[in-house]
């Protein structure tokens, strides 16, 4: 009996590990991520997969609602989302890197400018990181990355530290999907830090610049226009002419004047009305933001990418597994 129950359990445990081994070949794909995976990849992006669950944490029903739900952020708003999740990552590649090579090698991205985001968790070393490239960048500044992944609606990186992998990923697609529903910001801009340069997303008014001799100019015209008015009223004010007129008139006033007063009669209310008015709370205007209630807005700190043009991204750690 003792012979059969080891038998049974070396055979259970080999047929385990051939069960194993697909998902182990793409894992290590994903991680080492040579020109072959890469090329992988890249199928599986073009054939409309955008979760990648390599450890395999999410059920299929979980899984098959979080890919649901990015696909419809590309459909709502024309902007490409994915999230990868792999058991570490190429050794020496830190995570921005990472992101930025998955990002180009599987052809992510919607229009010309491959606009969109992308959510890569490294649950070996227990690392996340939010990726945005094209028009994408102008929603996910600094401050947006780090409310969606650590304030709104609870994060993602505290239910990742509690194993609560498929609470983090509908937060995440939830707090995407309201940062591009809410418009872009008035006070949003690209910043590149090489340069110093801000790209704003809007127009900004320009503080007025006045020269000296403006000043001058307008201090002079100010103080003639000024005197001339104050000059005709104290010449007005003296009524000479009317003075003389007045002695001659003040006695024959006073004997013909008669007076008669009449007696007020007291004020009565006639009538009474209050307004009331709804005052509309401000709307969005062709994709901007003009008030209500929202998040992010700001600098969008852009890099260097791998594939040309920039990127913007920012991340975070939670305990590894």
């Amino acid at each position: 009996m003792k012979k059969k129950n080891v038998s049974a359990v070396i055979l259970a445990l080999i047929l385990s590990l051939f069960c194993a081994l697909p998902a182990l070949a793409e894992n290590g794909d994903i991680i080492t991520f040579d020109s072959a995976s890469q090329g992988k990849f890249a199928e599986a992006v073009k054939g409309g997969r955008r979760l990648f669950d390599m450890p395999g944490y999410l059920d299929d029903d979980k899984a098959a609602d979080i890919e649901a739900r990015l696909k419809n952020i590309t459909a709502k708003y024309g902007q490409d989302a994915a999230v990868v999740m792999t058991y570490g990552r190429p050794s020496g590649m830190d995570m921005e890197t990472y992101a930025d090579k998955l990002y180009f090698a599987g052809g992510f991205g919607s229009g010309t400018d491959r606009s969109g985001s992308l959510l890569v968790i490294d649950y070996y070393n227990g690392e996340y990181r939010v990726y945005a490239q094209g028009e994408a960048m102008r929603y996910f500044t600094d401050k947006a990355i780090s409310d969606i992944t650590k304030t709104r609606n609870g994060g993602i990186e505290a239910p990742l530290t509690n194993y609560k992998d498929y609470e983090a990923l509908v937060t995440y697609t939830q707090n995407v999907s309201d940062l591009y529903a809410q418009g872009i910001q008035q006070n949003q801009y690209n910043y590149d830090p090489e340069t110093g340069e801000k790209d704003y997303a809007y127009a900004q008014e320009k503080k007025p610049f006045i020269k000296l001799w403006q000043v001058i100019v307008s201090l002079i015209a100010s103080l003639i226009i000024g005197y001339l008015p104050i000059r005709n009223i104290k010449k007005q004010y003296a009524m000479e002419a009317e003075k003389k007129a007045a002695q001659s008139l003040s006695v024959a006033y006073r004997m013909a004047a008669v007076y008669a007063f009449s007696q007020l009669s007291q004020d009565r209310m006639l009538d009474r009305k209050v307004t009331r008015r709804i005052v509309a709370a401000p709307t969005n205007n062709n994709g901007r933001n003009t008030g209500g209630p929202s998040f992010g807005g700001g600098q969008s700190t852009m890099h260097h990418s791998s594939g040309g043009g920039f990127h913007t991204s920012g991340g975070g750690s939670f305990k590894g597994r």
